[in-house]
């Protein structure tokens, strides 16, 4: 159901300029550096004799239209670019082109490695690789906290800057802003290894986030083999009629949001999922769990215990204090409506926004159920092993003053989550059931049928398989399945598992020190086993101790693995670091601040907002090829 009242932050294009909101505001180091990039010639890096660096090199005046200028941009396809053509020994490099900079985004970074891996990607303009069949393998570090906050700058002046940045500029900063602490004495391997930072944003837009991780990780599915995955699923259709089958109950546990997905998607969190949530506000409720504990699936594969499955669809009005409840309608796997009901606001409505909610004055003048009797009646149909289902369900349980931990929702179901934006109830009714519904106009929608088009494509789901509206494959896949090249993951989070029958090694590490030595014998073949493809992530910076010498520390031990890695990893391969984008934990405590209190959000705190989002957008990238 589409909720015209949700209040989003404007759309940020950091390609083009900040937020008007914003303070611009620059210290004397920012100036200079601002000054000093836009006035300092950038020198290619001289390369030894058996390997080429990433370097951005200074035009040389020549006569634009003399023929052999003109036959010179023919030959190599430049597009009349100005960057000066300087060629390796070993005749393979990299290097910029400033004619076509931009801002890297994620997704360009991941076109790179199928560039050279898959032969299914394309080269950003920015970048030019030459001879790329010599590159065979590809070697990326996801950092988080490698951004431009770490070397004292502001994500404003990094976007500002709009070029790559020289290694020696940036380390002159003082690190975390102590002017006293220069980033020269932490970073000896960083300037050694890479010549140039590269803005970088994270993927996401108004005002929201998405998974760097995943935006890298994630491919579209070509055309032509998406029609084959939809032809191979169409083969093993099973219809399924009873939702309590074991195999049906196995597919619907793993359709049900993490405790991440409900975080990033503005779900009300239960006190049952985890240790450092927050009370419930007063007058909400929820169901205890005192028996069992997050995840579900391992109670259930414990005990095997039946589920109940349950629609919710809400209306709603908007009232002096933000929206609030007017209808709720709940109806069981079934399609049996086993609750349905107006409500009536405690404050008095000031839109009734009839025309989506189909609610108007005349419906609610004789209503005496208030959203305590609600909320009573939940309690009742709602028990510990009931699922509920519902499109974009969150602002539902808001409505309803209720969190619960089990939730599928059809708007991520049906979607990847590194999209920017979730689909509509009524395109899914149409595209994969054939139906149309929201389609009476001024009366608008109607919550019972809204319910049962839930149901109805979770049922889709599970009787087609859960892939097969599937628009996404690993990277990891993509690479094996186009040239059979091999990939490895190191990563310290369970999601690697995620790719465990996509990557031909995945390890899961505990600490960053783990990470290192996983890493550094996959690079170096020691056990005589070549992967194309070799992704890591080191996440000690994502939680920075509070004193300077602490960071100093840390950054001090990351540029050691850095270096150890590079030594490590053979010739013919391009070596990739990217922090994904920047610091987002203001940016967090500001979400959460603005759902928790929307009627008392000031101008102010929007804009401190929007900066906060600005800031844990932007981060860098650095190239290198061995």
């Amino acid at each position: 159901m589409y909720r015209n009242y949700r209040s989003y932050l404007a759309d940020y294009d950091v390609n083009t300029k900040m937020t008007t909101n914003s303070k611009k505001r620059t210290n004397s180091s920012d100036e200079s550096l601002e000054k000093g990039i836009k006035q300092r010639p950038v020198k290619a890096r001289r390369n030894s004799q058996n390997e080429s660096a990433v370097s951005l090199r200074e035009q040389k005046p020549e006569k634009r239209n003399s023929k052999k200028e003109r036959r010179r941009r023919k030959k190599n396809n430049f597009r009349g670019t100005k960057v000066q053509k300087v060629f390796a020994k070993n005749n393979s490099e990299v290097f910029f082109d400033p004619n076509y900079w931009k801002i890297v985004d994620i997704k360009e970074i991941q076109n790179i490695i199928l560039y050279l891996l898959g032969r299914s990607g394309h080269c950003p303009p920015w970048i030019k690789i030459r001879g790329k069949h010599e590159i065979k393998n590809v070697v990326t570090l996801m950092v988080p906290g490698l951004d431009p906050g770490m070397f004292g700058m502001s994500a404003e002046l990094a976007i500002k800057i709009n070029r790559p940045i020289e290694i020696s500029l940036l380390l002159e900063r003082g690190l975390y802003g102590d002017q006293a602490k220069c980033a020269h004495e932490a970073f000896p391997a960083l300037s050694q290894v890479f010549s140039h930072a590269c803005v970088t944003q994270a993927p996401g837009e108004n005002g929201r986030l998405h998974s760097s991780f995943f935006s890298l990780m994630s491919c579209y599915i070509p055309e032509d083999y998406k029609k084959y995955l939809l032809d191979k699923s169409e083969v093993n259709v099973i219809n399924f009629t009873d939702m309590t089958d074991d195999l049906v109950q196995q597919r619907i546990l793993k359709c049900l949001l993490t405790h991440e997905q409900m975080r990033d998607n503005f779900y009300p969190i239960p006190t049952c999922i985890a240790k450092d949530s927050k009370p419930l506000p007063p007058g909400w409720i929820e169901i205890h769990y005192p028996e069992y504990q997050f995840p579900y699936q391992k109670q259930y594969l414990d005990e095997k215990v039946d589920l109940k499955i349950l629609a919710i669809d809400c209306e709603m009005c908007i009232t002096a204090d933000g929206p609030a409840l007017t209808r709720v309608s709940i109806i069981d796997d079934k399609l049996k409506v086993v609750y349905d009901s107006y409500v009536k606001p405690d404050l008095p409505i000031i839109n009734y926004l009839t025309e989506f909610s189909g609610i108007t004055e005349e419906i609610l003048r004789d209503v005496t159920v208030t959203i305590k009797d609600v909320q009573t009646q939940i309690s009742e149909l709602v028990d510990k092993h009931t699922i509920l289902v519902g499109h974009s369900l969150e602002c539902d349980l808001k409505a309803l003053q209720f969190a619960h931990p089990f939730i599928i929702d059809t708007s991520i179901l049906y979607s990847d989550p590194r999209n920017s934006y979730k689909p509509k109830l009524k395109n899914l009714a149409k595209m994969w059931l054939n139906r149309n519904i929201q389609s009476q106009g001024p009366r608008g929608h109607d919550s019972i049928e809204d319910a049962m088009t839930c149901m109805d494509l979770l049922k889709m789901k599970l009787n087609r398989g859960l892939e097969f509206d599937k628009t996404h494959e690993s990277i990891f896949k993509r690479i094996y399945r186009t040239t059979s090249s091999t990939a490895a993951i190191v990563d310290r989070e369970a999601k690697t598992n995620l790719y465990k029958d996509d990557a031909k090694k995945v390890v899961m590490c505990k600490t960053d020190d783990e990470v290192l030595n996983s890493l550094t014998e996959i690079v170096s073949n020691e056990q005589n086993i070549l992967y194309n493809y070799v992704f890591g992530r080191f996440l000690d910076l994502k939680t920075l101790p509070d004193d300077v010498d602490g960071r100093i520390n840390l950054v001090k031990k990351l540029d050691e693995r850095i270096g150890m890695i590079y030594n490590k990893i053979p010739n013919k391969t391009l070596f990739i670091i990217t922090s994904g984008g920047g610091d987002s934990k203001e940016w967090l405590i500001l979400r959460d601040k603005k759902q928790d209190h929307f009627s008392d959000w000031t101008e102010q705190d929007e804009n401190e907002l929007q900066n906060a989002y600005l800031k844990a957008k932007v981060g860098f990238s650095f190239f290198r090829l061995k």
